[in-house]
């Protein structure tokens, strides 16, 4: 495992059963997503499918969730979070946040404090 990713997701598990803000941008869009983690897990694909469209690597976080776009908020589809890690440039692990850069957009997964949460 990437050591990088190893510290985001020692991070992410020493924050599982807490609410967790996530803010993705992805070319000019910005969707926040409120999760309340139960767990996180790296996930790997030695081979990419056929269509092409399968990401090799990817970062699952599971729990219960919204997702707030546009400010209309809508329940997390199958109660996971996704973040495709193809073209990972960047990580940043640190007390309060995690950031990742990838070819597709920048992601930040904070704990907020409760009078954050919407």
């Amino acid at each position: 495992m990437n050591p990088s990713l190893e510290a985001v997701t020692e991070w992410l598990n020493a924050n599982s059963n807490q609410i967790l803000h996530i803010s993705k941008v992805e070319e000019q869009d910005r969707d926040q997503v409120n999760l309340h983690l139960k767990r996180a897990e790296l996930q790997r694909r030695q081979v990419p499918s056929i269509d092409g469209y399968a990401d090799m690597d990817t970062l699952l976080l599971e729990g219960d969730g919204i997702v707030i776009t546009d400010g209309q908020e809508a329940p997390l589809p199958d109660k996971r979070f996704t973040i495709a890690l193809d073209g990972l440039s960047e990580t940043k692990v640190n007390d309060g946040q995690v950031t990742l850069v990838t070819e597709r957009g920048t992601y930040a997964i904070t704990v907020p404090s409760p009078q954050h949460l919407h």
